[in-house]
This record gives C-alpha cells, sequence and structure tokens, in this order.
C-alpha cells in the first residue's frame, strides 16, 4: 500500500488502516498488490468525516446516578465531579475512558445532594 495521507498507517497482519488525521473530506489512496499471480494497483476513495463531539448523559438509578459516556476512538476521557460551578477543584469519578467508539456507562453512589456538576475531558 502506498500513498497514505499524513497520519494513517497500514497494518499488513491485520489489514488495517488506522491512525488520526487532522482534516476531513475526501482523500485519494493508492492500492497495490503483489503475489505469484502478478501485480496490480487500484484507486481508493476514501472519505474522512469529522470525529463526532464527546458526549455526555445522565440518568437517574436506584441508588446514585449514572452517566452514559460515548468514548471517542483513541482518546482518553476522565469523567469529574463539582458540587459548585463558583469552585474550581474538581473530583475525579473516573480516571479515565478508554477509547473504544462506543458508549459506557459510569456511576455516582452519591444521592439525596443538592447539586452536582458533570465533566467529560478528552485527551488525545
Amino acid at each position: 500500500m502506498i500513498s497514505l495521507p499524513l497520519g494513517l498507517s497500514f497494518d499488513p497482519a491485520s489489514e488495517l488502516i488506522f491512525g488520526i488525521l487532522s482534516v476531513t473530506g475526501n482523500v485519494p489512496v493508492t492500492l497495490r498488490a503483489m503475489n505469484s499471480g502478478g501485480t496490480g494497483s487500484t484507486n481508493l476513495a476514501l472519505t474522512i468525516v469529522p470525529e463526532p463531539p464527546a458526549r455526555i448523559d445522565s440518568f437517574t438509578m436506584h441508588h446514585g446516578f449514572g452517566l452514559s459516556v460515548l468514548a471517542l476512538t483513541n482518546r482518553h476521557s476522565p469523567v469529574e465531579w463539582i458540587g459548585n460551578l463558583l469552585n474550581t477543584n474538581w473530583t475525579a469519578l473516573t480516571n479515565g475512558i478508554p477509547g473504544s467508539a462506543t458508549t459506557q456507562t459510569v456511576t455516582d453512589p452519591a444521592t439525596n445532594l443538592p447539586a452536582r456538576f458533570y465533566r467529560l475531558k478528552v485527551y488525545p
């Protein structure tokens, strides 16, 4: 395989293209193959779409509070909470959710609190 855009790599063992691009849009990729039958090549129109924004949703539980987190691929996403937005000392609810492009659930066991605010941070 040749002509991959900067930021992408090809793993011949898994046959996967992977990486993180800073651009979106259509990217031409040239594929080449060689075996005992000969060689060949073709062009692939690879479409790169923007990454979805990080998202955190909530739902109440019988004993606590649940947070549903969209974990972005190749990112590390800690969830933090604070009781008063005028304060700047956030407390970690999780050390981080590994990015898997799936929605994961985090539980805060606190109950009967007057207010609690949550934030999702996203790191590469």
